[in-house]
């Protein structure tokens, strides 16, 4: 058993478990004062929050470096770990700008925010298998930050039980 990481007085300990066809399943388990208080073991973990934000004036939804900054910060403010950052700029009619997408493939998923200006809305899916993340917090990060008029969030508890 290797100590990973330290939290205050809770202490992440990689866990392997060797399956029947001889691979290895490995996982954190969260310990405090030598109990086990979060075993993911044998559980997925998904968290799915998504949802579409209305605005009055599109001047945001073009500004792809601004999508960029607010996906990189709400995967801190979630406690996820980006691995890599695709952005992407749309060309709009008659050459001006169109929508953007970034796309941030974090290790315990994905966060996506896809813009259309000509109807002044966007998409924000946040996608996270992470015992620890928070996808709620990074969505209102980008609520926060975007400042829709309107918008609807969604939920969607992914998680699955299996065994070994």
């Amino acid at each position: 058993m290797e100590v990973n990481r330290q939290n205050n007085e809770s202490i992440y300990e990689l866990r392997q478990v060797f399956r029947g066809d001889g691979s290895i399943y490995e996982f954190y388990e969260l310990k405090r004062n030598d109990e086990v208080v979060e075993n993911p073991h044998p559980s997925v973990i998904g968290k799915h929050v998504y949802g579409e934000l209305y605005f009055s004036e599109p001047s945001k939804l073009t500004d792809l470096e601004l999508i960029e900054n607010i996906v990189i910060e709400a995967a801190k403010e979630g406690n996820m770990h980006i691995v890599n950052i695709s952005p992407f700029r749309f060309k709009g009619p008659n050459g001006v700008d169109g929508g953007v997408s970034v796309i941030a493939i974090i290790l315990e998923s994905h966060i996506a925010i896809h813009t259309w200006p000509e109807a002044n809305y966007a998409t924000v899916d946040i996608y996270s298998c992470g015992a620890s993340s928070d996808p709620h917090k990074a969505f209102e990060y980008i609520i926060n930050k975007l400042k829709p008029k309107n918008y609807k969030k969604n939920y969607a508890d992914r998680s699955n039980k299996y065994k070994l």
